[in-house]
């Protein structure tokens, strides 16, 4: 799927129009799970690399709110 193409239009409006179907707190796991179906609709190997990322960028935010001081913190981002 490429963003010229009438599948991705019909996928993109699809996709707009669930989300603004749900409920507000809900919408970040729209955008979420289309985000992988549009990487998976490539390649697998995409939605993992993907997956993987998510992960990370999860797990690196959840050590960043449990910082206290700031050096601490200077010495993570660093």
């Amino acid at each position: 799927m490429v963003f010229n193409s009438f599948e991705y239009l019909f996928f993109f409006v699809a996709l707009i129009s669930i989300y603004f179907v749900v409920a507000p707190r809900f919408r970040w796991i729209v955008i979420l799970c289309g985000s992988y179906f549009f990487y998976a609709s490539w390649s697998a190997m995409y939605s993992l690399l993907l997956a993987g990322i998510t992960l990370v960028t999860w797990c690196l935010g959840l050590l960043l709110s449990h910082v206290a001081h700031s050096s601490h913190l200077k010495r993570i981002v660093i």
